[in-house]
């Protein structure tokens, strides 16, 4: 049986790390908020390649979500 202490301990790393992600989420959002036309966003996702780690995946979602914010705006 785990002891209170020992849960405690665990949640608070555990919310520490869900921190630590949403800040870094929030931090390439910015970085990649200048890439907004379609023309920027396809030389970016082509350098980015066939990359599948987490990095370039998140690195796609950010930037087709401004490709689509760019679309709807025209």
């Amino acid at each position: 049986m785990t002891s209170p202490k020992t849960f405690v301990h665990r949640l608070r790393e555990d919310l520490a790390h869900r921190r630590a992600a949403h800040n870094a989420q929030v931090a390439m959002e910015r970085e990649l908020a200048s890439y907004t036309s379609p023309r920027d966003i396809d030389d970016l996702l082509v350098m980015i390649g066939t990359d599948h780690d987490e990095t370039a995946e998140a690195m796609r979602t950010v930037l087709l979500n401004n490709r689509r914010r760019y679309m709807l705006a025209s």
